[in-house]
C-alpha cells in the first residue's frame, strides 16, 4: 500500500515538475520582439512621419519606445507601455502598427548627423523579469531646409484648352518638382540634361476654364521639405467654334457597321446605340488618352517645331462644340477633344516628331 501510495506521489511530483518546467520555458521564451520600418528613411525633414510595425508572437508587446540620438542627447518621440494581460495566455499584443511624426525644429535638432532608434520590449520573464529587448538603429541626415526656387519666366496667360512653359531654377538636386495649376500638377523637368538646377514644365489648361484658381511653383528636396512660390496666371478667352451635325438614318446605317465587330453594342435601336457611342465610348476613350499620356518622362525626344500631316486640311479642331440632330431634334452635345485633319486616301501618315510610342490599339471614336 506504501509503496503503491509513493509511486503515485512520486509521479505527481514529477508531472508538477514537467508542468513547471514547461509554464517556465513558456514565460522564459527568448524569442525577441521584430521591429520594421515600413519604408526605408534616410532624412528627418522640417516634419517626418515615419510608420513601423513591431511584431511579437509570443510572450506579446510589453513596451515600444522611438528616440533620436543627436550629439550624445536622445529626444523621445515615443514611449508607451501596456499591462499584462495574463502569464499562461499572451500577455499582451501581438501586432503593435503605429506612425510617429518627427519634428525636427521643435525638438532643437540641428542639420546633420543623427540617430533614429525603435525599441521593443516584451513580457517574457527572461534576463531577470525584463524581458526580450530588440533595438534598431537607423543613421539619418536632419535636413530642415527647404529648396529655394527662384522663377526666371512664365506666360501672363494661357488661353482655354492651351498651353504654356514655366522656367524657374533650384539651388538643390530635388526629388519632386513642377508646377500646380487649377489642382492639376504639371511635373517638371531639366531644360539640359547636363544642368538639374534650371527647370521647366509644360502647362495645360483645361478647355473649360474660365479662371486661375491657383498656380504655384512647388519643389520637394530629398528629405522632404516642400516649398511654393505662387505666380499669377491669367485666362485668356476663347471664342468656341460651334458645329451642327446632322445624323441620318443613312448615316446611321453605314455607320455603325464599323463598331459592331470592334465594340460591345447595346441591344436597340440604331439610334439608341449611336448615342451611346457618342457618350459612353468617347467619355472611355478619354479616360484612356488621360491615363497614358499621364506617365511622362524627363527625356525630350523632340528637336525643333513638331509637324503637322503634310497636305492636309483642317477639318475639327481642338474643344469644338458640337451639336446632333436627328430628324430636326436635338439629340446630343459633345466636346470635340482632338483635331481632325483630311488627306488623300492611302497618304503615308509620318510622326511629328522623333519620340516613343506608348499605345498602338483600336481607340473607338
Amino acid at each position: 500500500m506504501k509503496k503503491t501510495f509513493s509511486r503515485i506521489l512520486f509521479s505527481f511530483l514529477l508531472l508538477c515538475v514537467a508542468a513547471a518546467a514547461v509554464v517556465l520555458a513558456l514565460l522564459n521564451e527568448r524569442e525577441a520582439p521584430r521591429i520594421e520600418l515600413v519604408s526605408p528613411i534616410e532624412f528627418l525633414a522640417i516634419e517626418q512621419t515615419i510608420p513601423f510595425v513591431v511584431r511579437d508572437d509570443k510572450s506579446g508587446i510589453r513596451a515600444v519606445s522611438v528616440t533620436v540620438e543627436q550629439d550624445g542627447r536622445r529626444y523621445t518621440i515615443l514611449d508607451r507601455s501596456w499591462p499584462r494581460r495574463g502569464w499562461f495566455s499572451h500577455g499582451g499584443e501581438n501586432v503593435y502598427n503605429q506612425t510617429v511624426t518627427v519634428k525636427s525644429n521643435e525638438l532643437g535638432l540641428r542639420d546633420g548627423r543623427a540617430d533614429l532608434i525603435v525599441t521593443a520590449r516584451d513580457f517574457s520573464l527572461w534576463n531577470f523579469m525584463a524581458g526580450n529587448v530588440s533595438t534598431l538603429r537607423r543613421p539619418v541626415i536632419v535636413d530642415t531646409s527647404r529648396p529655394k526656387v527662384r522663377l526666371l519666366d512664365a506666360p501672363r496667360s494661357i488661353a482655354a484648352g492651351g498651353s504654356g512653359m514655366v522656367r524657374y531654377r533650384v539651388n538643390e538636386p530635388l526629388a519632386a518638382h513642377g508646377v500646380v495649376l487649377n489642382g492639376l500638377f504639371h511635373p517638371g523637368v531639366p531644360v539640359r540634361p547636363e544642368d538639374d538646377r534650371t527647370l521647366a514644365a509644360m502647362l495645360a489648361l483645361p478647355y473649360d476654364a474660365e479662371r486661375v484658381e491657383e498656380c504655384y511653383l512647388t519643389a520637394t528636396d530629398r528629405a522632404g521639405n516642400t516649398v511654393r512660390v505662387p505666380f499669377s496666371l491669367k485666362v485668356r478667352p476663347r471664342r468656341p467654334r460651334y458645329d451642327r451635325i446632322t445624323v441620318s438614318d443613312r448615316f446611321l446605317a453605314g455607320k455603325l457597321p464599323e463598331f459592331a465587330g470592334m465594340i460591345d453594342l447595346p441591344e436597340g435601336a440604331p439610334l439608341d446605340q449611336y448615342l451611346y457611342l457618342n457618350r459612353e465610348e468617347r467619355r472611355k476613350n478619354n479616360e484612356k488618352i488621360r491615363s497614358i499620356t499621364s506617365v511622362a518622362t524627363p527625356k525630350r525626344f523632340w528637336n525643333g517645331p513638331m509637324k503637322r500631316l503634310p497636305r492636309s486640311s483642317r477639318r475639327a479642331g481642338f474643344a469644338d462644340r458640337r451639336s446632333y440632330f436627328y430628324q430636326g431634334r436635338l439629340i446630343d452635345k459633345q466636346v470635340h477633344l482632338g483635331i481632325d485633319l483630311a488627306s488623300v486616301r492611302q497618304a503615308p501618315v509620318p510622326a511629328a516628331a522623333a519620340g516613343t510610342v506608348v499605345f498602338a490599339d483600336y481607340l473607338g471614336i
